[in-house]
């Protein structure tokens, strides 16, 4: 009997080892899931965080976009008026230069006709 009550003994006290031991790893894994816990709500932040400045960069975006069609508006704007100021000055410096030329063909005509003029007058 003694060796029976020894025996249950040992079982006994296995079992409370066998539980002693469960009991710590169930808080271990309940101080695993606390941190993983802990790790998943940091995430979460750092994904809202992120969600938030790709809002921000996706407004940046849009706007440097408007930005940039309305310089290339104005662009196209300034570059529609040069080139009709450049067709203009063009024409007027070909007005110009027909002047000249008229005024150069008019002043050989008169020297030649002063010319003939002046011989006539010294022949006579």
């Amino acid at each position: 009997m003694a060796s029976m009550k020894q025996s249950h003994e040992t079982q006994l006290a296995d079992m409370r080892t066998m539980i002693a031991q469960a009991e710590n790893r169930a808080q271990d894994s309940e101080a695993d899931a606390g941190s993983l816990r802990l790790e998943l709500t940091e995430t979460k932040n750092e994904l809202v965080a992120a969600k938030a400045k790709n809002v921000m960069l996706d407004s940046e975006i849009s706007k440097l976009k408007g930005d940039h069609r309305t310089e290339s508006f104005a662009h196209e704007c300034a570059m529609k008026a040069m080139k009709d100021q450049l067709g203009q000055l063009e024409a007027a410096i070909k007005e110009k230069d027909d002047a000249c030329a008229a005024w150069y063909k008019d002043m050989e005509a008169k020297s030649a006709l002063a010319i003939e003029e002046r011989v006539h007058a010294e022949i006579e």
